[in-house]
This record gives C-alpha cells, structure tokens and sequence, in this order.
C-alpha cells in the first residue's frame, strides 16, 4: 500500500526541533508507525510488540538505550510504560531535541505515566483514521475548521450523497478505505479483537469479553445521545461502577470520546451529561451491526451517525494540524439545543448539523442563546448534504461536509 500523506506530518517536524521526546497516540492500525517511520531518517526503530525489546524494557530498562541506540522510535510503549523513566533519565543527560519518538495505541497506563515523567519534555499528538482530505491526498490543505459566516469553501471535491453514506458506513482506517463489504467485516473483526485481547484484556483488568463486545455494541446505538451510565449498565446487565470503568476503558483507547456540555454561565438551566460519539463511524456501523450503506441511510440511527460524522470530521481538522479542538454542545431545559459549540478565544462558533439537502434558517434558532457577559458569538453555519453553500442569515450559512 502506498504511503499517504498526513496533515499531521507538519506539526510532528515543527515540534521535533523543539522538544526532546514525541508522544504520538491513536487506536490500533490508525497509520502511527507508519507515519513516523515515514519521517525518520536512520532513526532506531523498536517495537514492544516484539518480545525481546519488550523483555530488555520490562527487566533490564536501564540498558535500553545501549541494546536499541537513540535517536529512536519507539512503538507500543504502553506495554512498557515504566521505561518513560529511563527516556527521562536518558532526555536530560542530552539537548538533542527530538531524540526519543514513542507512540501507544491505547491511554490506560501511557499518558499517566507519561506526563509525570516526561513534563516539558514532551509534545504530545493524536492521530485519527484518515480525513477527508487525507484520503483525496490535500493533507497540506486542510487546516482548522471554523464558521466565518461568508460562503468561503475549502478545497475538498464534493461526492454526491450516496458515496457520502457509503463514507460514512465504509470507516476511515487506512487499510480499510479500498476494502469491499467482506473484507471490511473481517477488518473490524480482527480489529475489535485484537483491542479487547491485547489493550482490554492485558491493561484494563477486564475478563468478561463478551460482555465487553455487547457493551460496545450498545454504545454504538447511542452515538450523539446524552450519555447516561445507568441506562447502558442496565442494558448491558452490568452493574453501574462496572459500566463506568469500562466506559473509561474505551475512552482511554480512542475507540470513543464524550463531548462536554457548554457550562459558561448565561442564567440558565443546563443539561450537564456529555454526549457520546465514536472515533470512525464506520467501527460504529460494524458494532450496530448495520449491513450497508444504504441501510444506515434508511436507519433511524441515520442522523446520529451522520452528525458522529461531522463532529469527527471536524475534530479532525483541528487535531491533525496539532492543535486541542475545544468543542461543546448546548442543551438547555427548555429542549433548546445546538449540536456544536467550537470555542476559539472568547468566542463560541455554533454549528447545527443536519442529514438533510435542503437547511432552513429554523434550525438555527437555538443560535440566539448563545451569548454572555465573559464570552462572545461568532458566525454559525449549518452543515448538511447541501449542494451548494448558501446564507440562511447574516452571519449563518449553510454548508455542505465537502465545504468544510
């Protein structure tokens, strides 16, 4: 397979000349290694996978560096997290800025341990399946998305709505994207074992697997829903500490992430549960056990699954250009909601995000809650299936996913 571009690859060299040691994160076969390999020169290479670097970390730590010569790559360190000890040791015996790169395909033990050891030492980056405009092969193009209330496109060529749901149901991992539906099956499959084995399984504690499997499954079904422990853990027939834990487990991983209530205080009665999406839709799909494409658009999960889709996509852009992408949403007592709040300084950029050809200023109405004495509103867009932007108000427009 050849080598795509990612948009991260600029950030990662930028940090590289400034900070000892380069923490890169992900879920499994997301292209971590991959892309650093890519970057190095005659840069060391070791993966903890194996069992005789993993041995050397775990027993002999303090001659790592002798046996495997720095400047080095090191892939899978959390199955060795107490070597962030020795890179410590090893970082502040030098000034050689990007001496040590390590990568984790999971947070359980890495980012702890991690951040402890290696504070001002290290720049940390997330990597996501591929973006849109990684898979058209525009990395360098994409940059940070935000609403400019101006009809303003990026440079992604659009797809008609039945290639955006097959995208949608497809999933975004680069050995994925070209697999017909047999092949994506048995993708997921070993993906999803693999994780439960060898992230689950070995560094979380957790011995029901197929409970786990159903778990996620579950989670799957509530994509943009308010996320509510006791409803899950009732569904799954688990108890509610153990449902927590296992949430925690799949957030550590990636495979999910939780987006958090605005909480700015305006006055009013906030819900105050964050809501639940997943990394890849396509995973979601597989987990749901929809079948095709064109049954996720006949589902009644569509419209979750394609704001799952936005969000992420729009996620992307912003952490794949190195920076946090500081993203909430607005639900008040009054059922007022918006679907996506992005903050950038002291302004809020509501979003609305719709599974529809044809947006209308209506679903913007919850925009006008949005303001305060601490924080201002900036311009808001709807993102739908639109063919072409358009304005729904002076400073609110209407835009398609490929406009972003």
């Amino acid at each position: 397979m050849a080598y795509v571009e990612r948009t991260l690859e600029t950030s990662l060299l930028k940090a590289n000349k400034k900070f000892k040691v380069l923490l890169l994160t992900g879920m499994r076969q997301v292209g971590k290694s991959t892309l650093l390999e890519h970057l190095s020169d005659s840069r060391t290479i070791v993966t903890l996978d194996d069992s005789q670097p993993l041995e050397t970390a775990r027993t002999m730590r303090e001659v790592f560096f002798e046996q495997y010569r720095p400047p080095i790559l090191i892939d899978e360190i959390q199955r060795s997290p107490d070597l962030c000890l020795e890179i410590k040791s090893l970082v502040d015996r030098s000034q050689t800025p990007g001496l040590v790169w390590i990568t984790g395909s999971q947070r359980f033990s890495l980012l702890k341990n991690a951040s402890e050891s290696l504070a001002g030492r290290m720049a940390e980056f997330e990597l996501l399946p591929f973006s849109l405009y990684e898979r058209q092969g525009k990395a360098r193009e994409q940059r940070p998305f935000q609403p400019t209330g101006n009809l303003t496109r990026g440079t992604l060529a659009a797809l008609d709505s039945d290639s955006t749901w097959s995208l949608i149901w497809q999933g975004s991992w680069p050995e994925l994207v070209d697999m017909d539906a047999k092949e994506r099956h048995w993708f997921f499959s070993s993906l999803v074992h693999s994780y439960i084995e060898r992230d689950v399984r070995q560094t979380s504690g957790i011995t029901k697997l197929e409970e786990f499997r159903k778990f996620l499954g579950i989670l799957a079904c509530r994509i943009g829903q308010e996320f509510q422990v006791s409803k899950v853990a009732a569904e799954t027939g688990i108890a509610i500490q153990t449902a927590r834990e296992w949430l925690s487990a799949a957030l550590a991983s990636g495979i999910i992430y939780l987006l958090p209530p605005f909480s700015e205080n305006i006055g009013k009665t906030l819900i105050k549960k964050p809501k639940l999406y997943f990394s890849d839709t396509g995973l979601a799909a597989w987990l749901a056990d929809i079948t095709s494409a064109e049954a996720l658009r006949n589902s009644y999960l569509a419209g979750a699954f394609f704001e799952n889709f936005v969000v992420t996509e729009l996620k992307k852009s912003w952490e794949h250009n190195g920076l946090k992408a500081s993203f909430y949403y607005y639900r008040d007592s009054r059922f007022r909601e918006v679907d996506l709040l992005m903050k950038v300084g002291t302004e809020y950029f509501p979003i609305e995000i719709k599974a529809t050809e044809h947006p209308t200023a209506s679903m913007t109405a919850a925009f006008s809650c949005i303001q305060g004495g601490s924080f201002s509103r900036g311009p808001g867009a709807v993102i739908c299936l639109t063919k072409e932007p358009r304005f729904l108000s002076r400073d609110v427009t209407a835009l398609s996913i490929w406009d972003i």
